[in-house]
């Protein structure tokens, strides 16, 4: 298994507990020296490297059953080069899953109205440039759930998207009103709304072509 992007190992260390044998890449040296660091002290077992996914590795073509990636490859200026390297590196039945963020989640408007209204930016700032102030990096990109599917589609035989997030992304209020409104809703209401309005688009695609 591979994952894209190990951050502080967290993930890695889930996969690694579970039995996976895990390669991790990140493209930030201190990263990797953190996650090695939290392999070392739980006394696991992995590959921790240092490397841009936007460049080939031939030594990982048709290497991995799985690929993940949670929240990463959105910040990268050139996503699709990760995704076709993710389609090389992975075996012929293999599968790459993970997250990107949601383009059509409350987020876009809430982000708007502070910057654009509230900061007085919406002369200054595009829509992108206002959502990417808003979240964790200037770079991030944000995905409508049916671009994301299609773009995956031109690597894999099958690609199924679907959204998820938290309560704000549902309920942009502060947290005492929004604890109130959030309680009122029934189970199904709330599924409802994060399926629609949720900042997590998460993915899974098959079979490399």
């Amino acid at each position: 298994m591979l994952e894209i992007g190990i951050g502080s190992g967290y993930h890695a260390e889930l996969l690694a507990r579970r039995g996976a044998h895990v390669t991790g890449i990140d493209l930030a040296a201190p990263s990797v020296d953190l996650s090695k660091t939290r392999f070392e002290a739980k006394r696991l077992h992995g590959t921790l490297e240092q490397w841009d996914a936007e460049q080939d590795r031939p030594d990982f073509h048709r290497r991995f059953d799985v690929i993940w990636s949670w929240g990463v490859i959105h910040h990268s200026a050139h996503t699709a080069r990760i995704v076709r390297n993710a389609h090389e590196w992975l075996a012929p039945d293999g599968c790459f899953a993970g997250m990107v963020y949601h383009r059509d989640s409350m987020r876009l408007p809430v982000a708007l109205t502070r910057d654009w209204l509230i900061g007085r930016n919406w002369r200054s700032h595009s829509i992108d440039e206002a959502l990417c102030r808003s979240t964790d990096g200037f770079s991030a990109r944000f995905y409508p759930a049916d671009q994301w599917r299609d773009l995956l589609l031109a690597f894999f035989d099958d690609a199924q998207t679907s959204v998820q997030g938290l309560d704000v992304d549902a309920v942009p209020l502060p947290q005492p009103a929004r604890n109130v409104v959030w309680s009122r809703l029934s189970p199904r209401a709330r599924r409802r709304l994060l399926g629609r309005l949720g900042h997590f688009l998460l993915f899974r695609a098959d079979r490399p072509r």
